[in-house]
């Protein structure tokens, strides 16, 4: 017994009907004037306007940005200006002060000689700690920074650098060679000084340097230089030289000449009434 499917073109038309409840003209034409309704609110004035305001407000937001990092810009260069100034100041009074502590020693060693017996110990002192000139054959070491080179990265260029402890250390290893006395780039080593960086910058004696950095040192050549050449520190530039381009050469000179530090000495004095009696 066989069972077949109902092909009655009622249920067909009734499925129609359910499934698409809307005529498809009448559906299309509802499309359009909800897209014409759109279109015409947006070209209304009140749609105008409103894009409009919105349109100055992102304009406004950006230029009130723009014009605020431009006052801080601004703001940071005064700031930077002011203190490059006041740094120039800075070292223009020290200039007129050492000035005027050289003229005073200059006038305290002619009165040392015309009325102290002492006065050749006098100098000989005045010499070792860096307060006179003092000349005499010696050596003279050089540091460069690494030049780029097609055969070396970056890294190995920037390694290549000259740094205030490669600078400290040059300084070190010729007094232990045993200089009598050591400038750097014309400035004069002595107890005071100090061998730092500020940056890129290094300073001696709160005066900044341009490499090459030149270490000269007064003392007997022919003792200091092999001293100088088994030291630690001079071992390591010579690696950082091999391997990264740093740049070091020593030679002797048969005559140098080192100007005196322009450091100014401060002493302790007693404070009045502290005395006691005893």
């Amino acid at each position: 017994m066989s069972s077949t499917l109902s092909t009655d073109p009622s249920l067909g038309l009734l499925r129609s009907l359910t499934e698409n409840a809307l005529d498809p003209d009448y559906e299309l034409h509802a499309h359009s004037q909800r897209t014409r309704d759109q279109v015409a609110k947006e070209n209304s004035p009140r749609g105008r306007l409103l894009a409009g305001a919105v349109l100055v407000v992102a304009a406004a937001l950006v230029v009130g940005g723009a014009m605020g990092l431009e006052r801080a810009n601004s703001g940071v260069r005064s700031q930077a200006e002011q203190l490059r100034t006041k740094a120039q100041l800075g070292l223009v009074a020290t200039d007129d002060k050492s000035a005027q502590v050289q003229e005073l020693r200059s006038s305290i060693q002619s009165l040392s000689r015309t009325k102290s017996l002492a006065a050749p110990q006098s100098a000989s002192v005045a010499s070792a700690v860096g307060v006179a000139p003092l000349e005499g054959a010696g050596l003279a070491v050089t540091l460069s920074d690494a030049t780029p080179t097609s055969g070396r990265s970056a890294a190995d260029t920037q390694l290549g650098q000259v740094l205030d402890a490669d600078v400290q250390g040059v300084v070190n290893a010729l007094w232990a060679a045993g200089a009598q006395g050591i400038a750097v780039n014309g400035q004069r080593i002595t107890s005071l000084s100090a061998i730092r960086s500020a940056g890129d910058a290094i300073l001696v004696n709160y005066r900044p340097l341009n490499p090459p950095y030149v270490v000269e040192a007064v003392g007997n050549s022919r003792q200091m230089l092999p001293r100088f050449d088994d030291s630690a520190a001079v071992q390591d530039l010579r690696t950082a030289a091999q391997n990264y381009g740093l740049g070091l050469t020593t030679s002797t000179i048969d005559s140098l000449r080192l100007a005196p530090a322009n450091a100014v000495l401060r002493y302790a004095t007693p404070v009045p009434g502290s005395e006691t009696n005893s």
